[in-house]
C-alpha cells in the first residue's frame, strides 16, 4: 500500500534528517502513516491509501536508491515478531531470514 497525493505521487517523510518513502504490507500500518500525513498537510490537502503489487513497490524502491528521496517497504510488525523468534537460537535448530527485516516504522 502506499499513501500518496491525488495524482498517485507517494508521500515523503523527513526521518532523522533525511527524506524517505513508504510502501506498507499492512493496510493499517498505511492508514495510520495516513492519518499521521493529513495532519501535518495543509487543509485541503488529498491524502489516500492506494493499493499496489509488491513486483512494482519492489521495482519503484529500487530505482529509488539512487534517488534524494529513498523508499523503503514497511513490513508487518507481527511478522517480524515471528520471523525474530524464528530466528532465536533458544526456538529453533536451524535459523535464517531475519538479517534485512527492518525494525522501525514511520
Amino acid at each position: 500500500f502506499a499513501v500518496t497525493d491525488e495524482n498517485g505521487k507517494p508521500y515523503v517523510a523527513e526521518i532523522e534528517g533525511q527524506n524517505k518513502g513508504f510502501f506498507f504490507l499492512d493496510p493499517d500500518a498505511a492508514e495510520t502513516y495516513a492519518t499521521r500525513v493529513r495532519e501535518l498537510q495543509k487543509d485541503g490537502a488529498v491524502v489516500g491509501v492506494r493499493p499496489t503489487t509488491l513486483d512494482a513497490a519492489i521495482k519503484y524502491v529500487k530505482e529509488s536508491q539512487s534517488k534524494q528521496d529513498p523508499f523503503e517497504i514497511v513490513p508487518i510488525g507481527e511478522q517480524v515478531r515471528i520471523a525474530e523468534a524464528i530466528k532465536s537460537p533458544d526456538t529453533c535448530d536451524i535459523c535464517w531470514g531475519t538479517e534485512g527485516v527492518k525494525k522501525k516504522v514511520p
